[in-house]
């Protein structure tokens, strides 16, 4: 009990509030909140993410949580999305492959992942450990949480760009994945805390930006990447 109390006590939360565009039309706010857990075995993260959207798919209400561990992160979505409800499970197996359960109103299904198949899953862009995953070009294999489905395409090399946020302007490393003439972006502070996505889900283009800029950490650092690029681009947000 000693042990949990001073685990408790160290531990820091870090909040950030983010807005939800279908195309210029704000739609509804999403709330991401990560807690850091310094242990033996390295820093884990528990990342909480409360959703609210009009889609055209009807209304939208999510909760997503997910804790990293050294080879990734076990995660749990539940969501409304009009009159259906669903949920999805995704447990990291010891041989990095996943087991993925999902449950609606027509049964429940089960399915097996490998590590080849899985490079990362959409709540690890809200990670400031596993979003680095990004910033490594290549062929991707996104697990789309919300959904269990898959997500693939090429991950372009990072790029660093100026944003302007509630009237700053900040430098951002830009990752993008690129498949059949779509880009979706992700934009991330110095320690890669999320400012903005750009994804295709519930049937539409769905943009989050952040409201204001992230408080930065005050225990402990994540460290910042380097991105390769010529010159800095300038980008609103």
């Amino acid at each position: 009990m000693l042990l949990a109390l001073v685990l408790v006590a160290v531990a820091e939360e870090q909040r950030v509030v983010y807005d939800v565009f279908i195309g210029k039309e704000d739609v509804g706010d999403r709330e991401l909140a990560i807690r850091y857990l310094p242990r033996d075995d390295g820093e884990r993260r528990v990342i909480s993410l409360v959703s609210t959207a009009t889609t055209p798919l009807g209304a939208m209400s999510a909760r997503a949580s997910a804790q990293s561990g050294p080879r990734g992160a076990s995660f749990t979505t539940s969501q409304k999305l009009g009159e259906s409800l669903s949920q999805v499970q995704g447990v990291l197996l010891p041989d990095g492959g996943w087991q993925i359960v999902r449950s609606d109103a027509t049964g429940v299904y089960e399915s097996t992942l490998s590590a080849e198949q899985v490079r990362m899953t959409t709540l690890d862009v809200y990670d400031p450990g596993r979003a680095r995953l990004l910033t490594v070009p290549g062929r991707i294999h996104l697990l789309v949480a919300e959904t269990a489905e898959m997500a693939d395409g090429n991950l372009l090399a990072p790029e660093e760009v100026s944003v302007k946020i509630d009237g700053k302007t900040i430098t951002a490393t830009r990752c993008t994945i690129e498949e059949d003439g779509e880009k979706f972006n992700f934009y991330f502070d110095a320690e890669m805390v999320l400012l903005r996505s750009d994804f295709y889900l519930y049937g539409a283009q769905i943009t989050t930006k952040v409201r204001t800029l992230p408080e930065p950490r005050n225990y402990g650092t994540i460290e910042a990447i380097a991105s390769p690029g010529a010159g800095i681009k300038e980008a609103e947000l």
